[in-house]
C-alpha cells in the first residue's frame, strides 16, 4: 500500500487509497479521531474488519485516508464505514463502484475529430492512416496475399522463385551430394567387395588385433570351448592346477559315497572337522546370543539356582559359589553349567564334593578354563542319578531307560524302534525350537482317552488347562473345548487370562455348565471375554502352612513354603527356583498392616479385585520364617490385600513379600533347597 494507490477511479481487484473527512454533528472536522474502526462490505455482503485502518493526514487535519487491498476491491460495489469513539463524531460511509476495462465512457468524436462509422460486428470500422517509423508490417508484393508459416514458425519457400541462384554461398558446414558424387562413391564400394560371397558373408582374414582385444586362443589350434546354454564352461577334471590351494566352498554341497579325493577322507572325519569348524564359527556369529537365550529359557524350569561365580579359590576343578548355603556334601551329584563370559562357551560338570565353609564345589572333570570370578555365570541343575549297589533301584532303571541312546534301537517291531520312529515324527513336525507346533495335527482320540483316564483317576482338575475362548461376558467364558460332563466340574479352580484386554487377571471359578460349555467366575473382569482370548485353568491353592512333618516321603511334592512351627531348616523360597512363578516382589508397606491385611504399595497398578485368588509369600525377617496365603480381596485405593490370619503382624518397610500366580508349584526334591535371598523377575510370567 502506498500513496500511488490513490487514483481518480477505483479499479476492480486493484489496491486503492480512499481519502475522506470525519465530521461531527455540527459539520466540523474531527481531528485526532480515536478508536478508529474501518469495515468493508463487498457486493452488499456482511461488513468485516478492513486489513488496514484509517490514518489521519498530518497534522490535526481532520482528513483521513484508508488503504484497501486488491482483495477488498474485488467487487462490483465496495462499501466502507469508518467508526470512531471520539465524542460527537459521526460514522463516515464511503461507496465505491470499481471499474473494469471497458467500463470508462469514451467520447470517440472528440478523440477522432468526427463522428465514427457504424460498428461492424461490434467493432469500429477504422483505417490505419500511417505507422510510426519502423513499425510498418511487411507487405506482400501482391496485395491480399499471406505468408504460409508452420506451427513452429518456419516459412514455406517457392523453389521455382529463388533469386540469384548463381550466387556462390559459403556452405562449408553443409554436404550436398550430386548424382555424380553418389555414383563415384558406389563404384568405390563395389571395388572393395570380394568377387563372391561365402554363405552370404564376405570371406576375409584378420591381419591383426588392437592391443588388448585379441580373443583367447586354445592351446591346440582349431579346438573349441564347450559351453552350456546358460553360459557355463565345461572343465577337464583331470587337468586341474593348484590342487593344494585352499578354496572357500562354504556354500557348495559336494556329493560323494564314501571317500573324497585320493587321500581317504572318510565321512566320519569330514563330519568331525565340520563340527569343529561350526563350533569355532558359532562363537562369533550374531545369532549366538539368541540361541543362548532360547536354551536358557528351555532349561529355566530345571534350574535350582543361578548367579555369578565368586572370586575365591577358582581353578580348573574348583568353583566358588558363595550364594549357596547348603550343608557339606549336600550338593554332591548335582549338575553345574558354567558359561565362559569371554567366548560364551558353556561347560557341563557334576559336583563331586561341596564344602559349605569355603563355598567351593569340586568338579568331576577339569575345565579347559579357570572361571573368572565376578564375571562368569553358573546354573545349578538337578542331581545326577546314583550308581553302585548290588542291584539298580527302580528309579535308576527308569533313568537308564530315559537316558538310553535312540540310535541303538532299530530292530523292527521292538518298543525302542517304535518309540524312536514316533518321536522322530513328532520332532519333524515340531521343527527347530518348536516352530512347527502350530502345524502339529491334533489326535482327538488320544485327547479323549487322556481326558477320560484323568477323570477316572480324579486327576483332571489337577492338570492346568490351556485353551481359547469362543465368547463370554465380564463374568462368563464359553469354550467348546471344555467338554467335561459333570456339573460344577471346574468349580473352585482358578482362571487366568494370558492374552487379550484381561491379560494377567485371575478369577475364581464359581460354576460350570457342561451343556453350554460355560464357566462362571467372580468377581467380574473389566473387559468382556471375547473370541480368541487365551486362558489357563489352574488348580486352587488355599494356604501353605503345613508342617514338614506332614510331608516326609522323599522325592514327593510336599511343598511347604513356610513352617508355622518355626523349624530352623524351613524350605523357604528360592528365587532362582521359582523364577518362572514370581510376578512381583519387594518390601511390605507401612500403612494398615495387621495379621489379616498387608500393605503392598508396589502393586498399585492392579485394579480392585484383580489380585483376588493370587498367592502371597510373606517373610517375617526378624524370625526368619515365611508364610503363604491366598489373597481373599484386593483394594487398589488403599493397596491392601486381605488374607487369612497370619501368626504375626508384618513389620512396616522391613518384611518381604512375593506375588505368585494362583496355581500349584511343582518342584522336584524341594527339600534340598533353602532360602538364598530375593531374586527379581519383575512382571514376567512363565508357568512351570
Amino acid at each position: 500500500m502506498a500513496s500511488t494507490d490513490a487514483m481518480p477511479f477505483p479499479k476492480k481487484n486493484v489496491a486503492f487509497r480512499v481519502i475522506f473527512p470525519i465530521y461531527d454533528a455540527d459539520g466540523d472536522l474531527v481531528t485526532g479521531a480515536t478508536g478508529l474502526d474501518s469495515e468493508v462490505s463487498k457486493d452488499q455482503g456482511t461488513f468485516t474488519d478492513c486489513t488496514n485502518e484509517a490514518t489521519e493526514i498530518a497534522t490535526a487535519s481532520g482528513i483521513y485516508y484508508l488503504d484497501l487491498s486488491s482483495t477488498e476491491m474485488n467487487a462490483d460495489h465496495v462499501g466502507v464505514i469508518v467508526k470512531t469513539t471520539s465524542s460527537g463524531a459521526k460514522t463516515t460511509f464511503l461507496s465505491m463502484y470499481p471499474i473494469e476495462n471497458g467500463d470508462l465512457p469514451v467520447n470517440v468524436t472528440q478523440i477522432g475529430g468526427s463522428a465514427p462509422n457504424a460498428l461492424i460486428s461490434g467493432r469500429i470500422d477504422a483505417n490505419v492512416g500511417a505507422y510510426q517509423s519502423g513499425q510498418a508490417p511487411l507487405q506482400p508484393t501482391t496485395a491480399g496475399r499471406t505468408l504460409d508459416v508452420t506451427t513452429t514458425g518456419e516459412a514455406g519457400i517457392d523453389w521455382a522463385n529463388i533469386g540469384a541462384p548463381t550466387t556462390t554461398q559459403g556452405l562449408s558446414g553443409t554436404t550436398v551430394k550430386t548424382a555424380t558424387d553418389v555414383e563415384t562413391d558406389t563404384a568405390d564400394i563395389q571395388s572393395r567387395l570380394p568377387s563372391a560371397l561365402v554363405s552370404g558373408r564376405m570371406d576375409s582374414s584378420v591381419g591383426s588385433y588392437q592391443s588388448g582385444n585379441a580373443p583367447l586362443q586354445p592351446t591346440t589350434a582349431g579346438r573349441t570351448l564347450d559351453v552350456t546354454v546358460g553360459g557355463a564352461a565345461g572343465i577337464d577334471w583331470a587337468n586341474v592346477e593348484g590342487q593344494t590351494s585352499g578354496v572357500n566352498l562354504i556354500s557348495t554341497i559336494i556329493q560323494q559315497s564314501q571317500f573324497i579325493g585320493t587321500d581317504g577322507i572318510t565321512n566320519s572325519s569330514l563330519a568331525a572337522s565340520a563340527i569343529t569348524e561350526i563350533q569355532a564359527g558359532l562363537a562369533t556369529t550374531s545369532n549366538l546370543n539368541t540361541s543362548m537365550a532360547n536354551l536358557l529359557n528351555y532349561l529355566l524350569p530345571l534350574t535350582l539356582n543361578t548367579g555369578t561365580i565368586g572370586v575365591t579359590g577358582n581353578d580348573a576343578t574348583h568353583i566358588h559359589l558363595p550364594a549357596l548355603e547348603h550343608a557339606d556334601d549336600e550338593l554332591i551329584g548335582y549338575m553345574l553349567v558354567i558359561m565362559d563370559d569371554d567366548d560364551t562357551m558353556m561347560y557341563v560338570r557334576f559336583i563331586t564334593d561341596w564344602v559349605q565353609s569355603t563355598a567351593l564345589a569340586t568338579l568331576d572333570t577339569a575345565l579347559p578354563i579357570t572361571p573368572a570370578g565376578g564375571t562368569d555365570v553358573y546354573w545349578l541343575l538337578s542331581e545326577q542319578a546314583a550308581a553302585g549297589g548290588s542291584a539298580p533301584t527302580a528309579a535308576q532303571v527308569a533313568d537308564a531307560v530315559w537316558d538310553e541312546a535312540t540310535t541303538g534301537h532299530v530292530t523292527a517291531g521292538t518298543f525302542g524302534e517304535q518309540a524312536k520312529t514316533d518321536i522322530d515324527s513328532v520332532l519333524a513336525q515340531i521343527g527347530t525350537a518348536g516352530a512347527g507346533l502350530t502345524n502339529l495335527p491334533w489326535n482327538s482320540a488320544f485327547a479323549t482317552g487322556l481326558e477320560n483316564g484323568l477323570i477316572a483317576m480324579n486327576l483332571d482338575k489337577l492338570v492346568p488347562v490351556y485353551s481359547t475362548a469362543d465368547s463370554g461376558s465380564t463374568t462368563t467364558l464359553v469354550d467348546a473345548f471344555l467338554t467335561q460332563s459333570g456339573a460344577d466340574h471346574w468349580k473352585g479352580n482358578m482362571l487366568m487370562f494370558v492374552t487379550g484386554p484381561n491379560f494377567g487377571v485371575a478369577r475364581m471359578i464359581e460354576d460350570f455348565n457342561p451343556s453350554t460349555d460355560t464357566l462362571t467366575f467372580t468377581p467380574p473382569v473389566n473387559n468382556a471375554v471375547s473370541n480368541g482370548d487365551q486362558f489357563v485353568i489352574f488348580p486352587q491353592i488355599s494356604q501353605w502352612d503345613g508342617k514338614r512333618a506332614d510331608h516326609t516321603v522323599a522325592g514327593t511334592y510336599g511343598l511347604d513354603i513356610a513352617l508355622a512351627g518355626g523349624v530352623s531348616n524351613a524350605y523357604g523360597l528360592l528365587a532362582g527356583t521359582l523364577k518362572g512363578l514370581v510376578l512381583a516382589e519387594g518390601q511390605v508397606g507401612n500403612s494398615g498392616n495387621t495379621t489379616t491385611t498387608i500393605h503392598l504399595p508396589l502393586l498399585t497398578d492392579y485394579a480392585t479385585g484383580d489380585l483376588n485368588g493370587y498367592q502371597l509369600v510373606i517373610e517375617d525377617v526378624s524370625a526368619g520364617e515365611r508364610y503363604g496365603r491366598a489373597i481373599n480381596s484386593w483394594e487398589t485405593s488403599t493397596n491392601l490385600a486381605t488374607v487369612d490370619t497370619l501368626p504375626f503382624t508384618p513389620q512396616d518397610d522391613t518384611d518381604n513379600f512375593w506375588l505368585i500366580p494362583p496355581h500349584h508349584v511343582n518342584i522336584d526334591r524341594i527339600n534340598k533347597i533353602k532360602m538364598q535371598g530375593a531374586g527379581v523377575l519383575g512382571n514376567e510370567f512363565r508357568p512351570v
